[in-house]
């Protein structure tokens, strides 16, 4: 799904028109998986940060909890920091969950392992659960 606004005002009204107010209920919880790990180039995408901020807002505007996912390789906080997001994950209270720090099954698409296991996917079934509860 592609959406587009003109102005930052309009991205929560867009967000209702689509009918995500509905999805994200209070005392719910959001994970969003950002794409932090390689510069923007073609095949990969880098997470907006004003975007992403937009996003979370309007998540916890709703009165949900909201964790960000991001296969950093430990380095999930720096990632974060890089994109001067520390004070946004005190604030809104968020969650980060490293997913090469958990462990979950190996998964190859186009050639590019996304992850692999370590053991069962049981940790990150734990981590999540935790997050929801």
């Amino acid at each position: 799904m592609i959406l587009s606004v003109a102005k930052d005002s309009t991205l929560h009204t867009a967000f209702d028109q689509i009918g995500f107010g509905t999805a994200v209920r209070e005392g719910g919880s959001v994970l969003i998986k950002i794409n932090l790990a390689h510069q923007p180039e073609p095949l990969h995408p880098r997470t907006d940060p004003s975007l992403l901020l937009q996003v979370i807002q309007y998540i916890t505007c709703h009165a949900a909890q909201c964790a960000i996912a991001e296969g950093a390789d430990g380095f999930l906080p720096q990632n974060i920091e890089s994109i001067a997001f520390g004070e946004v994950v005190k604030k809104y209270h968020l969650k980060l969950i490293d997913l090469d720090l958990e462990d979950a099954d190996c998964i190859i698409i186009d050639g590019e392992k996304l992850s692999c296991t370590r053991g069962d996917a049981s940790d990150l079934q734990a981590s999540w659960s935790d997050f929801l509860q």
